[in-house]
């Protein structure tokens, strides 16, 4: 199937651009994107430099590059996002209606929409979505399985989320109850027998992010900052272990894998811990930030390849994956952190080449999700808005969110038309669909996280329209414009 061409920017009525320069030998019919990775010249290693995978991104010139800061988004966009979403939540929870009844995860089951329906409450204080909230919570809770205990895959997730959303109907006693046994989880948690990983989907970060998102929703204190540090303590040991045992202690003092691999990436690797031990309210001193953390941090951006992009792992040497999970739209995250907890511009330099081969490589075609979807490379474009103002970032942000009808209509043709039920699913969970970016960005944003942890599209583009209004008068617009990219036509 051809992916459909977008029109000239400058002939989208949502976006106006001026003295963009014109790509007319490649008949984008857009500005002139910015030229992806040369071909490595015989002899280069890959690692040096390598161009986009085939068939795993669409070309920038889809949406239009950008080479000047010449632009505004006019009303007509911000008009875009609020439209329809009280039928584009119908046809969700159609969706849902041959989705797993044991899922409570909030990766792919229930306590993501949960989740959506709480922010959707959050952002237009109408009591009917918190109650809706309500009903996914219970369901989930009914269906604890105990095997994992992280925030997105486990049961902590789902405990934590129930807390909240009892706090918010002013159920003190169902809340507590929530609270509890999340912190009965604690034991598991930092058994040094154990073998839990530390990363975020699956591992103690993970754990931690939950007891973080609960002092944000509910208030200071609700998990006392003994319990929190040592959560912490148990991730600092693990990492410090491994990176003895490798013999890395000088380069790299907390490393740490999983499955017996060294990943680099937000979800399974370095980057996503070391992103949580720098959150101020993980409670870190200073001196373990700055003789432990910041080294290896150093040490993963010293492992970046020529073209801007970061490995899946230590040992592979593959510029390949271009994914919030694996590569630079999840070490980025780790940089503008680091950019601000150490002050140090080498940091955001790192950061704005981490955009810039997000942008070079393309969107990707796996779907709309936060973990290696549409959303999750878009909101590295966001975050960085949010950090530097330079609306370079922004006008990328949006051009992404242009893209996400084209991005449904192909996936579905992948499906080759024989059944697009589990597209269809994929759509509704939380990591890779819907209300995925709701899901994670949703508790980071509360936690001054600009990070997508774990969702797919629908905060993504809260934070896109917050970032184009004031916010008084974006409250209803919050959650509206992933909610849109189902929309075919839009």
């Amino acid at each position: 199937m051809m992916l459909p061409r977008s029109p000239p920017a400058t002939e989208d009525p949502s976006i106006e651009t001026k003295g963009l320069k014109r790509d007319v030998a490649g008949g984008g019919g857009g500005e002139r994107p910015v030229a992806p990775p040369p071909t490595p010249p015989p002899g280069m290693n890959r690692t040096q430099c390598f161009p986009p995978a085939p068939g795993r991104h669409y070309p920038c010139s889809v949406v239009g590059g950008f080479d000047s800061l010449s632009f505004r988004i006019v009303q007509n966009f911000t008009k875009r996002i609020q439209t329809k979403i009280k039928d584009l939540l119908q046809q969700m929870e159609e969706g849902l209606k041959t989705a797993d009844p044991h899922d409570c995860s909030a990766y792919t089951g229930w306590t993501g929409i949960a989740l959506l329906y709480l922010q959707l409450y959050r952002v237009t204080c109408d009591q009917t979505y918190l109650l809706r909230s309500l009903d996914y919570v219970k369901r989930t809770l009914r269906n604890l399985n105990g095997r994992r205990v992280t925030f997105l895959c486990g049961d902590a997730g789902p405990l934590a989320v129930g807390a909240v959303v009892y706090h918010k109907l002013k159920s003190d006693c169902e809340s507590q109850e929530c609270i509890t046994k999340l912190l009965q989880l604690q034991r598991t948690i930092v058994c040094r027998d154990s073998d839990l990983p530390d990363e975020l989907l699956y591992g103690r970060a993970g754990y931690l992010y939950a007891l973080l998102y609960l002092n944000t929703e509910i208030g200071p204190g609700t998990v006392c900052e003994s319990a929190i540090k040592e959560v912490v303590c148990a991730i600092i040991e693990s990492g410090k272990t491994l990176s003895r045992e490798e013999r890395k202690a000088e380069r790299c003092p907390l490393l740490y894998q999983w499955h017996r691999k060294q990943y680099v990436g937000a979800a399974h690797g370095m980057a996503g811990i070391y992103y949580m031990l720098m959150q101020p309210a993980a409670k870190v001193d200073q001196e373990t930030l700055t003789e432990m953390v910041k080294p290896s941090i150093d040490y993963v951006r010293h492992k970046r390849f020529r073209s801007g992009n970061y490995p899946s792992s230590l040992s592979n040497e593959t510029d390949r994956l271009v994914h919030w999970c694996h590569g630079a739209p999840g070490v980025i995250h780790m940089l503008m952190q680091a950019y601000k907890v150490f002050k140090e511009e080498k940091y955001l330099k790192d950061a704005m080449e981490c955009s810039d081969v997000i942008w070079q490589r393309g969107l990707l075609r796996k779907g709309y999700g936060i973990c290696h979807g549409t959303a999750g490379n878009g909101y590295s474009f966001l975050s960085l808005y949010h950090l530097t103002q330079d609306k370079k970032y922004l006008y990328r942000a949006c051009k992404v969110r242009s893209l996400y009808p084209a991005t449904f209509e192909y996936s579905r043709a992948c499906t080759k038309s024989k059944n697009t039920a589990s597209l269809l699913l994929t759509c509704f969970s939380h990591l890779h669909g819907l209300p995925c970016v709701s899901r994670i960005a949703i508790p980071l944003a509360c936690l001054g996280m600009l990070i997508p942890l774990w969702c797919s599209g629908i905060f993504f583009l809260g934070f896109l329209v917050n970032s184009l209004l004031p916010l008084h008068q974006v409250k209803s617009l919050l959650l509206n414009m992933f909610l849109l990219s189902l929309q075919s036509g839009v």
